[in-house]
Formats: C-alpha cells, sequence, structure tokens
C-alpha cells in the first residue's frame, strides 16, 4: 500500500472530511435489500462446500515429496474454468478419498502464494511420502495429470497476519 503526503493541512483536511463523506455516501444509497439471492451466490463463490479439482501438473520436489497444481475440473456455461476462492497463507484443503474401499478425509495445506494462485486460478498441494500412511502412497501412486480430486474449499484460521506478525 503506498502513502501519498499531501502536505499536513492538505492531509488534515482530508481526514476530517471523511464522516461528511461517509455521511453523504450513506444518504446517497438505496434502502433496498439487494435480492437473497445475490448474497447467497457469493457466499457460495467464496466458501464452496465442495470443489472438483484436477491435477495439471505433478514436480518432484524430494526423494520423498512431490507438489501437485490442482485447477478446476470442470468449464462454466460459457466455457471457462471457474475462479477458485480465494485463500489465505496457512488454510489448507480437505481432500476426500476412496482408498482400499475405505472413504476417508485428509487435510494438506495449501502451498503456493494466494496471490500467484488467485491470478492463475490454481492450487498446490506437497505430499510426503510415507511408507507406513494410509493416503500419502495412495496419493503417490494414483495421482496423475488429468486425475480429479474432490475437496473442501480453504479451510483454517493459522493465517498470517500483516500488523500482527510484521518484524
Amino acid at each position: 500500500m503506498a502513502i501519498r503526503v499531501k502536505g499536513k493541512y492538505r492531509d488534515l483536511w482530508a481526514f476530517l472530511r471523511q464522516p461528511l463523506q461517509r455521511r453523504r455516501r450513506i444518504r446517497r444509497a438505496s434502502s433496498a435489500f439487494p435480492p437473497p439471492d445475490s448474497l447467497l451466490r457469493l457466499t457460495a463463490a467464496l466458501h464452496p462446500q465442495r470443489l472438483e479439482l484436477r491435477i495439471a501438473e505433478m514436480r518432484q520436489e524430494t526423494r520423498l515429496a512431490r507438489t501437485f497444481k490442482l485447477v478446476p475440473a470442470a468449464t462454466d456455461a460459457e466455457g471457462r474454468l471457474p475462479s477458485l476462492p480465494p485463500f489465505r497463507a496457512g488454510q489448507y484443503l480437505s481432500l476426500e478419498f476412496v482408498v482400499q474401499g475405505v472413504r476417508v478425509s485428509r487435510p494438506y495445506s495449501i502451498c503456493c502464494s494466494p496471490t500467484e494462485a488467485r491470478q492463475e486460478n490454481f492450487y498446490e498441494l506437497t505430499v510426503r511420502r510415507r511408507e507406513e500412511g494410509f493416503v500419502a502412497p495412495h496419493i503417490w501412486e494414483q495421482w496423475r495429470p488429468g486425475t480429479r480430486v474432490s475437496s473442501s474449499g480453504p479451510l483454517g484460521q493459522f493465517g498470517w497476519e500483516p500488523l500482527r506478525d510484521r518484524q
């Protein structure tokens, strides 16, 4: 965020005018409630119950770690990929699997930048291979580019807060 100082009197005047401008905007605003379906659509877009994703790319990070790039699985009515919901650094996706006939869900942290993911419409997850694990070996053996994945929207309250966490 860039802050421009125009001079102490001009800045003071702009600061003192804010309540007047706010009152003026409130008076001009419509008193009618927005249609309920518009709020429901917005809420569903920002906080979807389920996301259908597909693996776009795989990247071998180390001998035991692989990164998967996930994009929306299907296009909308106009043939465009729908936008993925935004997330904050530190959030995760809860992925659903059927492994050996058992339906399971596992959380995986989103490991890409929220800004980059928003601009390019993807999520990235890094999965560490654990031989004794139940889900990680399934992911390593089954996931390939084109594989469809069912997921929650971004979840979790652990996030980086710039004002609080800045050094």
